[in-house]
């Protein structure tokens, strides 16, 4: 049997794995709020549900897609603490990286008007 990777340092990202999401709209809040002079500790409606219902998502359907982002993310953290390969440990990580990209690809793209609102 090999060594278990995903015990040690491994198991250290897992709560960065859970909190992909939220770390990700942490950063670009930030990014925005500092690159319009603003202070990154006062809030305002730059998080990642509100540019979402901006861009025309319906309240609950933004909910649900931070909802799907995160289970997403922690499914892949609960299970990094029992891989046993560098391999399984680094596809777990490309996961949440791509899961995060397909977030930013998100904001980037306009979304398909509504046919009910």
């Amino acid at each position: 049997p090999g060594e278990d990777f995903g015990r040690g340092w491994y198991a250290v990202f897992a709560p960065v794995i859970v909190l992909a999401l939220p770390l990700y709209d942490l950063i670009v809040v930030s990014i925005i709020r500092i690159s319009r002079g603003r202070s990154p500790f006062v809030g305002d409606t730059n998080h990642f549900s509100h540019r979402l219902v901006a861009r025309g998502m319906s309240r609950r359907t933004a909910v649900l897609c931070l909802y799907l982002v995160t289970a997403a993310t922690s499914v892949a953290a609960i299970i990094l603490p029992h891989v046993r390969s560098t391999f399984a440990a680094m596809l777990i990580f490309a996961q949440t990286i791509l899961v995060l990209g397909l977030v930013a690809l998100l904001e980037q793209h306009p979304l398909p008007p509504s046919r009910s609102r």
